[in-house]
């Protein structure tokens, strides 16, 4: 029997296809580790993705010591698994890090918990493919590898891009701070940085290429990338980057009340809290202490009143204090930017709209979120300015303290890469939402079509299959070709590069380029802030002086 030529290339692919199937099959997704003293044979689990491809995770993949005992608020240390062991099941997932959940103070997590994931298709002929790196958010005290769906990543995966998920340290055991306790902070970061230099020493044997690493985050995991973009310790470990809903310069992302923390640490313990004896009171008491209810309420921040912000995130230390220095946001333009790689950045509409719930009242209860400029006069003047705007939950005060929180800071950095960076800067909103709330697209509602979501059984609209497809694609493509839209297609549109005043993506129900136009929010903050972080108060004055009410009308 003859074949055309067509015909023989499909059976060709079948074969290859067929082949590469039965030796994954038979291997039991076995991948072999080379580490320094020796190789380690682990086994993975053969999945299928949603639309029928298979693929192999790996998962529960120490890659560092248990951080517990004496290795509790110290940097990850090294781990050779030929030590340990020759062969290795990778089929479970791992301890997630201790945490006391955001929303319903349910507790759990162990401290042993630096682990990792790999996600992938097999690869044709030895052909490594590009590898994403997703740094999961949770205000860098709640979340693991496995939340937001993030065990899902198939849409990703049939994008032909290998995915790479990981733990790092959260809240008190990964951001405690205290110089004169030998307390350096930011072991969260340093996890973090674990995971990509692992990646370059190990993400080969998967079939990864560790020169085509993209870093992808939402939330606090997006604050991250920024903190890496700009520390010289993450040079050259990625390639390209994801922010989604976070920068580093976002007030819930860096400490400004290290001290105090430190102190409603020990009154809440019962334990002194002298400078030299902090550490080892802490190293020896359980590790479930830290994940109670009261240890998470007594660790908060109240932001404009509102106690919304937990207390333990990245604090000032070298080489971040480049980042963090004098906490002020506009001096962003003066950093330079050490990893210069493609970025694309955006939002959502209503972003974290439901964290902050803003009344007179509580705009009266002490702030002891400060910025750099304390000044009685000034602090008390933007009380009064925002009580006046106050009438009820979604109103004007709200918009803009939610503003303040991840809008206005998305925005700053998109202006600042697409100045700074030779790379190009992509940025978009994501505006689509199912529901009929009022305010919009929530903060973590792009993530539905990112990764496959516990609800995904419920009835799906045409609207919800279609993203499902499209920005999985943007995403796939810029992880491949830094481009999302690196070919023209006539059913989406071109995704432009964004330059500072210029056109963004927005994603709806039509995905369009659109006028990036700056809202009098963003616009109010660039004010408020020049009082409240460069001391240049002269407009701040001015804008605090209009009022919303009538003189003794009840606002």
């Amino acid at each position: 029997m003859l074949f055309s030529r067509n015909q023989s290339i499909q059976w060709v692919k079948f074969l290859l296809v067929f082949l590469n199937i039965f030796v994954i099959v038979q291997s039991q997704c076995q991948v072999t580790l080379k580490q320094n003293y020796g190789v380690v044979i682990g086994n993975g689990i053969l999945k299928t993705t949603f639309k029928g491809n298979p693929y192999c995770a790996f998962l529960g993949i120490p890659y560092a010591k248990p951080p517990v005992g004496n290795l509790r608020f110290e940097p990850p240390q090294p781990l050779d698994l030929s030590l340990v062991t020759s062969f290795r099941n990778f089929a479970s997932p791992s301890p997630v890090c201790i945490q006391n959940h955001a929303l319903n103070s349910d507790s759990f997590g162990q401290e042993d918990c630096l682990y990792l994931n790999v996600y992938s298709k097999p690869s044709f002929f030895g052909v490594l493919k590009p590898v994403l790196v997703w740094i999961h958010g949770g205000f860098f005290n709640y979340g693991s590898a496995y939340i937001d769906g993030a065990d899902r990543p198939d849409y990703l995966v049939d994008e032909d891009i290998l995915v790479v998920t990981f733990n790092y340290r959260l809240g008190i055991l990964g951001y405690l701070y205290r110089v004169d306790d030998n307390i350096i902070g930011n072991n969260g970061f340093r996890d973090q940085l674990a995971v990509l230099k692992w990646i370059q020493r190990n993400i080969e044997a998967f079939g990864g290429d560790p020169n085509r690493v993209t870093l992808m985050g939402w939330s606090a995991g997006s604050a991250s990338i920024g903190y890496h973009m700009h520390t010289s310790r993450s040079m050259g470990l990625f390639h390209g980057a994801i922010m989604v809903s976070g920068t580093p310069i976002s007030p819930w992302a860096y400490q400004t009340y290290a001290e105090g923390c430190v102190k409603n640490v020990c009154r809440t313990l019962g334990i002194p809290c002298e400078h030299g004896k902090l550490k080892e009171s802490l190293k020896n008491l359980p590790a479930d202490i830290f994940q109670t209810r009261e240890f998470n309420i007594n660790t908060k921040i109240s932001y404009f009143g509102n106690v919304v912000y937990p207390c333990f995130v990245p604090a000032i230390e070298s080489p971040y204090s480049q980042v963090l220095g004098n906490y002020r946001h506009l001096q962003l333009q003066r950093l330079p930017l050490l990893t210069d790689v493609p970025l694309v950045i955006g939002r959502t509409t209503a972003e974290n709209w439901f964290t902050h719930n803003v009344t007179r009242r509580t705009l009266e209860n002490p702030w002891n979120f400060t910025y750099p400029n304390t000044n009685e006069q000034i602090v008390d003047s933007l009380r009064k300015y925002l009580q006046d705007r106050t009438r009820e939950l979604n109103n004007d005060s709200k918009k803009l303290i939610v503003g303040s929180s991840i809008p206005y800071e998305v925005q700053k950095y998109a202006d600042y890469h697409a100045t700074k960076a030779t790379s190009p800067t992509y940025m978009y909103r994501f505006s689509y939402k199912k529901d009929d709330n009022m305010v919009g697209a929530l903060h973590g509602d792009d993530l539905k079509y990112i990764f496959i979501q516990r609800d995904f059984h419920l009835q799906q609209s045409d609207e919800e299959i279609a993203l499902r497809e499209i920005i999985p694609r943007f995403l796939g493509n810029f992880v491949k070709y830094g481009n999302p839209t690196p070919v023209s297609n006539p059913t989406t549109p071109k995704w432009l590069p964004y330059t500072k005043d210029g056109l963004r993506m927005e994603i709806y129900t039509d995905i369009t380029m659109v006028a990036d136009v700056k809202t009098d929010t963003f616009y109010r903050w660039e004010e408020i802030l020049q009082c409240l972080e460069n001391f240049e108060c002269e407009r701040f004055f001015e804008i605090t002086a209009e009022r919303t009410c009538s003189p003794g009308e009840c606002c």
